[in-house]
């Protein structure tokens, strides 16, 4: 596994835990103690059968493997959900569990990432990203309005379309602005389009945050 596979794989496991407790607090606000209790076990005995990709067959390369590992438990969550509370009511429930999954597993892939000091720096780190994104195919390149990132296949696309979670895939495009134009980031994302919503290559361009002005130092009368 490549390094950079390794880091991701770090962050999907992280992010997994520390999102656990609102998926228990949401599932106790909606259903009850009881019925939060139904549906995690629910989750266990769906794992157990290898649910929801099992029927697919072994991943086709680690980068699938990550995919399936990171919308496996979501995709179970929103089955769970649908049946008991309606369509709208889980879909509800799991944009929330996906935007705190997506702000933990950025923290951990972004931890290490500073604000690129010259265009080829910025390339260069761009480049590194992708290698980090393990659900997509990309292609990169350098413009005047940043380092351009075209998306050409998207894992979470190809594999919810296959076992009828294809609802679910805009959840994660939408994880993408918030995930990289926090305060703290080093970088900005802009898009227009995606694979997912409108079946064209995802157009992200990426630029590097504008670091604030230092404050001026406040003046006293002598």
């Amino acid at each position: 596994m490549s390094q950079a596979l390794a880091s991701s794989a770090r962050a999907v496991r992280r992010s997994s835990a520390r999102t656990a407790p609102l998926v228990l607090r949401l599932l106790r606000e909606r259903l009850g103690w009881v019925g939060a209790a139904k549906v995690l076990a629910s989750l266990g005995v769906a794992r157990a059968r290898g649910e929801p990709f099992g029927r697919l067959g072994p991943p086709a390369s680690e980068r699938e493997r990550l995919t399936r590992v990171q919308a496996a438990d979501l995709v179970l969550l929103h089955r769970a959900l649908v049946a008991r509370l309606g369509a709208p009511a889980a879909l509800d429930a799991c944009r929330a569990i996906a935007a705190e999954g997506a702000r933990h597993f950025f923290d951990d892939m972004l931890a290490d990432v500073s604000v690129p000091a010259t265009p080829e720096a910025a390339a260069a780190l761009v480049t590194e990203l992708a290698a980090r994104f393990f659900n997509t195919e990309t292609v990169v390149a350098a413009q005047p309005a940043g380092v351009a990132m075209t998306v050409t296949r998207c894992l979470f696309v190809d594999l919810l379309a296959q076992v009828d979670a294809a609802v679910l895939v805009p959840l994660f495009c939408a994880t993408d602005h918030e995930a990289f134009d926090g305060e703290a980031r080093p970088i900005r994302l802009q898009r227009t389009r995606t694979l997912a919503i409108d079946g064209q290559p995802c157009d992200f361009v990426f630029s590097a945050a504008t670091a604030p002005a230092p404050s001026a130092p406040s003046s006293t009368e002598p």
